[in-house]
């Protein structure tokens, strides 16, 4: 049977949720003396306190206060709020869309269902077990029909669904004296639903309609954060490396400051329209290079694939060793050899180090076309307490910035300027460069269209990428 929550919640931070009244006073006094003794004894028998930075008043209670205890043998249970931003309900036309085709039916519900259909069961049962809500975050009405439609999909997962309708913020426009809606600031309103539930659950997803974050690409990302929670509690004291050693050193010690900042991060890419199945490609040895990646991110197989803002001018490469985990590739672990996404506005000094892939390296960390932009964001709680009392101006609400950020851009709020930005959060994306890994850092632009916009010199072949990658990590980095 589904669960059904409130499916319609229009402003979920200005409008209260009604308190539940409970009648009879001696209920009340037995539902506190439970919750005083249980509290007490788990207070007394909790053998650590979270090592995460103290939360935002706004979030203080008992939940934060305490590191919930895990058997390893048994499956984590992962509560996961997924939210979805979608502008309009049919196409314009621009951007090599097909004017009025729904964009509701035709691509945020079929990327959905790709979600939900690899998520649940989950694609690592034995390690994950995945619950999941769905919040639509909309800038129009989702009639009574479509809401129809989306709860018997739904249905079949149990999952969830709320949606925000007509979710643009207003604001003065300056120049006119008038209120206006402002577009590009839907993309900020991931952030109430985030700030409101952050007691709620473990993992928070959001993305733009047409991004396919998938089952595997989660539990990739899950353990590799697992990995830098326990790489955290053995980082070094201070800072690694001297002045200059940004684009050089690539096996320095790790501060736990530094394992606070690192994330894993995530590729678009588009497969290529009329792609014929890809051959694996002949080394010297005879042996074929099936990598297949467009089976993970795209769910069809040997295609070709793109990306547009990523090249080998984007990667730093470094050694990062994480603690050996026998559940972990085949308990083998994971792989020390990863590659470092562009930091915006970062300075080549003592952050963390990293050699260049490339002569042509992005020395700037700013240049769009390699800095990555993302389209969404996959964080833990802690991830986002931890964002919300270092980012300059807050990562949640209430935001401190000018008219509460609302004329920032989709780029700022949800393609990574901001978390990637290193005079906002400075977060340093990572990602593994062993193949099984890598593949799972892609995520798919299921609109495919940049190909069609954008000129054909900043299409970049994935694979033909990650092979050179590889080949110079082999060559230049020693294990």
């Amino acid at each position: 049977m589904k669960r059904r929550l409130h499916n319609n919640d229009p402003d979920p931070i200005s409008t209260p949720h009604p308190p539940t009244i409970i009648n009879k006073t001696s209920t009340i006094w037995k539902v506190l003396l439970i919750f005083i003794s249980s509290s007490l004894f788990f207070f007394f028998t909790s053998p650590q306190l979270r090592d995460i930075p103290p939360p935002h008043s706004l979030y203080n209670g008992l939940r934060s206060a305490f590191k919930q205890v895990h058997d390893p043998s048994e499956p984590k249970k992962i509560k996961i709020l997924h939210v979805i931003t979608s502008l309009t309900e049919f196409d314009t036309g621009s951007r090599g869309t097909d004017k009025g085709a729904s964009r509701l039916l035709l691509k945020l519900l079929p990327v959905l269902l790709s979600t939900l259909s690899t998520l649940i069961p989950s694609p690592s049962p034995q390690k994950f077990v995945f619950e999941v809500d769905v919040h639509l975050v909309l800038g129009y009405t989702l009639s009574s029909e479509n809401v129809e439609i989306i709860e018997q999909i739904l249905a079949q997962y149990n999952v969830g669904l709320k949606y925000w309708n007509d979710a643009v913020p207003l604001a003065l426009d300056p120049q006119t004296g008038t209120v206006r809606p402002i577009n590009r600031s839907l993309a900020r309103q991931y952030r109430f639903l985030f700030g409101e539930n952050i007691n709620n659950y473990d993992l928070f997803s959001a993305w733009e309609d047409d991004m396919g974050i998938l089952g595997g690409q989660v539990v990739n990302f899950l353990e590799i954060v697992d990995a830098i929670e326990a790489a955290k509690k053995e980082g070094s004291e201070g800072k690694e490396g001297s002045e200059g050693s940004f684009g050089k050193d690539y096996s320095g010690k790790v501060s736990a400051e530094q394992y606070d900042k690192m994330i894993p991060g995530f590729i678009r890419v588009e497969m290529i329209e009329g792609e014929t199945e890809r051959e694996g490609e002949e080394e010297k040895e005879g042996d074929k290079l099936n990598y297949d990646f467009s089976k993970e991110c795209c769910k069809k197989s040997k295609k070709a694939l793109v990306a547009w803002e990523a090249s080998i001018d984007s990667f730093r490469l470094r050694l990062l060793q994480f603690p050996h985990d026998e559940r972990q590739n085949n308990g083998k672990g994971i792989s020390p050899l990863f590659a470092l996404l562009p930091v915006a506005g970062q300075k080549e000094k003592n952050e963390l180090g990293g050699i260049w892939a490339s002569e042509n390296g992005n020395r700037k960390n700013g240049d769009p076309n390699t800095f990555s932009q993302q389209a969404g964001i996959l964080a833990t709680k802690a991830h986002l307490l931890h964002l919300n009392n270092t980012c300059q101006g807050g990562f949640l609400p209430p935001f401190r910035m000018k008219d509460g950020g609302v004329w920032n851009n989709v780029e700022f709020w949800s393609g990574g300027f901001q978390l990637f930005g290193a005079k906002h959060c400075g977060m340093q994306r990572i990602i593994s460069l062993e193949a099984e890994r890598f593949k799972k850092s892609l995520i798919y632009h299921t609109s495919n269209n940049k190909q069609f916009t954008i000129g054909k010199e900043r299409m970049v072949d994935v694979e033909g990428m990650y092979q050179q990658l590889a080949a110079f990590g082999k060559k230049h980095v020693s294990m």
